[in-house]
């Protein structure tokens, strides 16, 4: 078994597990997680999660409208300023100039069952559950989203279900599925790595 190909520098590698929540017609978003758990980069490991929700579409949460948390600041700062901002429903939310809150986190694993992940700060606990992984594929990404260009690669499993708890109550609002029963607006990905592409 020979080397296919080598790619440097590697910016990240870890997992980015994500649920993001629609009103009654599903036809917009009003809340979403992004959870990153590092273990490697240049500035450590650890985790870090941004979350967001629109409070006139479902109220108040008794916290700000767009949160960052994390146990490791400095490598939070390169997942949200070179990755995160620049997805889908995170842009212009200010992820890169946001002070994060620092928070302990938790992993519970049950195979294709359930994931859960619980980020507790001094103030807020915000719980997350994914049901029922409905496929297993790795998925390679030219990543051009902001201004540097990445080669992207992970395993993408869509789940049936997605949950967001914050402070033991859960957003009533529900994810997503595509018309192939696949595809899911709650996903876990694992072994996701971030490669810069040389200029």
């Amino acid at each position: 078994m020979g080397l296919l190909e080598q790619r440097r520098p590697v910016v990240f590698a870890g997992e980015n597990h994500m649920i993001t929540l629609f009103g009654p017609n599903l036809d917009t978003a009003i809340a979403s997680i992004s959870c990153w758990r590092c273990n490697y980069s240049d500035h450590g490991e650890g985790y870090t999660l941004a979350l967001w929700y629109d409070s006139t579409a479902m109220g108040s949460l008794g916290m700000p409208e767009t949160a960052l948390f994390t146990d490791n600041a400095p490598m939070s700062r390169i997942v949200m300023s070179r990755f995160n901002q620049y997805f889908e429903g995170y842009e212009r939310r200010g992820l890169a100039d946001l002070t994060p809150v620092m928070a302990r986190f938790n992993q519970q694993f049950g195979g294709k069952r359930f994931h859960r992940i619980l980020c507790a700060s001094a103030t807020w606990t915000i719980e997350l559950e994914w049901k029922d992984v409905l496929d297993v594929a790795l998925e390679v990404f030219d990543n051009d989203s902001g201004p540097e260009r990445y080669d992207v690669s992970a395993v993408i499993c869509p789940c049936r279900e997605g949950t967001i708890r914050v402070n033991g109550v859960a957003m009533s609002e529900r994810i997503r599925a595509a018309g192939n029963g696949v595809s899911s607006s709650a996903f876990l990905a694992f072994s996701e790595t971030w490669v810069a592409q040389k200029s």
